[in-house]
């Protein structure tokens, strides 16, 4: 099974992001947009795993203190490996660190489980299309939205054409929600 976890993104916030990737795919010939019920921050990728290690997973986060629920906001777009030549276009999140200490949470909770290690440091960003050409987003924003993160959601990816299709396997409600 190909794995991640992750946080959703607010329905204000999610029709906001839709408004931009319609206009970015009008104006961007080569760019794929993320559909709408993908769109999310990871906060972990694990990729392919056993099913024995899904469920030991599964185990370790409903025991896990997470933190408290927490407010964000959508702001800002960019692009890796840069906003003027980008392969992958995303809006930026304004966390105050939330997010990286949800993260680092996360990851302690999967300590001695066989995952393979983190391959890079965690930014938090929701990846809203992708292009094999370089295309300059540095003209484009979004309306700053924010939302509540009130729970952690591990989710199966499954890959198809044209896109992949993501699966809730279990939701970890964080406390005060």
């Amino acid at each position: 099974m190909r794995v991640f976890v992750a946080v959703e993104i607010g329905d204000e916030a999610r029709r906001e992001l839709g408004r931009l990737m319609k206009g970015l795919k009008w104006n961007l010939a080569f760019l794929r947009t993320v559909p709408l019920q993908n769109l999310h921050i990871t906060l972990r990728f694990l990729g392919e795993l056993e099913r024995e290690t899904v469920e030991l997973i599964k185990g370790r986060l409903r025991n896990a203190r997470l933190g408290e629920r927490f407010r964000i906001r959508i702001k800002g777009v960019g692009g890796f490996p840069s906003k003027y030549a980008a392969r992958v276009v995303w809006v930026g999140v304004e966390d105050g660190g939330h997010l990286k200490r949800l993260s680092e949470r996360v990851d302690r909770a999967l300590e001695g489980l066989p995952v393979p290690p983190r391959d890079k440091p965690f930014v938090s960003h929701i990846t809203v299309g992708r292009s094999r050409r370089r295309v300059n987003v540095g003209d484009w924003n979004v309306k700053p939205v924010e939302f509540w993160v009130d729970r952690v959601v591990l989710y199966e990816s499954i890959l198809k054409r044209p896109n992949a299709e993501y699966r809730v396997l279990e939701y970890y409600e964080l406390d005060g929600y």
